[in-house]
């Protein structure tokens, strides 16, 4: 549910907490057919649409939502959140077009991030920004959050994916502590999969998954890639069983872009599969596949 915050004020303007019963001024900033650049989201159309989104995107999440009202003309500017998502609290904020250029937006972050670092005691704060949108970006560099790495979003409205930059802030950066920062960081996860022949297993993933083989160690483990791109690659280690049947494992693989023409690839070259496609579009559900070690592998949509 959504937790009930104070009342945030800056130089030019106040940021009100806001309900799902309290948009009308919201709505003037949804309804703008040019607020999409920003958000993967429809322009409004009815009031409505408004309260199911502040309730979707803040009360379901658990966070903080504030309305951006201006103290010079009591106008209400923007709106600006932070959800608490299943990773960490991620901040997100909408300006109106007619107040683009004016500094509102990090004036509004700037109030909010002292109120959640300095009062409620959080560690870190993302933002998740298209790469399109330049402006938004140079707010968070202007802000001190730090790129973090890049990844597909799906788009509600033209069903593409489009690259987003993960952008971070520490409190301890927020309040310019000069501790050291930690070294100690996870950039991914390498499945390993106990095989009984590796020299099978090593042409079924070359051979009819498309993989390659990337490393090997000493006869005993290789490890095979796919992805075109350093940053949009997948690993996964096979590694020579001891005497006897090596017990299956299940790996999720997350895939972006068309998972029907990946499903239909793997069809023709023999592939035996786990369960059948049953999507009836190309970003529907996942499926799943079955290695020559009865490893299963499901392919799932990436969103």
């Amino acid at each position: 549910m959504i937790t009930v915050a104070k009342i945030l004020t800056t130089g030019r303007m106040q940021l009100e907490p806001l309900s799902a019963s309290g948009t009308n001024g919201i709505y003037q900033v949804f309804s703008s057919s040019r607020y999409t650049h920003a958000l993967p989201q429809l322009s409004h159309q009815h009031l409505v649409a408004t309260r199911e989104t502040l309730r979707a995107g803040a009360v379901e999440a658990d966070g903080y939502c504030w309305a951006i009202i201006t103290k010079a003309s009591d106008e209400v500017v923007g709106y600006i959140s932070l959800l608490n998502t299943a990773r960490n609290p991620r901040l997100v904020y909408l300006i109106h077009p007619d107040f683009w250029g004016r500094g509102y937006a990090p004036e509004a972050c700037r109030a909010v991030l002292s109120y959640v670092f300095n009062e409620l005691g959080y560690e870190r704060v993302e933002q998740w920004i298209d790469v399109s949108n330049v402006a938004s970006l140079r707010v968070a560099q202007k802000l001190g959050f730090r790129p973090l790495g890049r990844v597909q979003l799906r788009d509600e409205n033209d069903h593409h994916y489009h690259a987003t930059m993960i952008y971070g802030l520490e409190a301890s950066e927020w309040r310019g502590e000069t501790q050291a920062r930690r070294n100690l960081s996870f950039v991914g996860i390498e499945p390993v999969l106990s095989v009984k022949d590796l020299g099978a297993s090593v042409a079924f993933y070359c051979n009819l998954l498309g993989f390659r083989v990337e490393k090997e160690t000493l006869d005993m483990a290789v490890r095979v890639a796919r992805g075109d791109w350093s940053s949009q690659r997948i690993r996964i280690w096979l590694e020579q069983a001891p005497v006897g049947q090596p017990r299956p494992s299940r790996v999720r693989i997350n895939v972006s872009g068309h998972l029907a023409a990946l499903f239909d690839e793997y069809r023709a070259a023999g592939v035996e599969m786990a369960c059948e496609w049953t999507g009836q579009s190309q970003d529907a559900c996942e499926f799943a596949a079955l290695d020559v070690d009865g490893n299963t592998l499901i392919f799932a949509s990436h969103s």
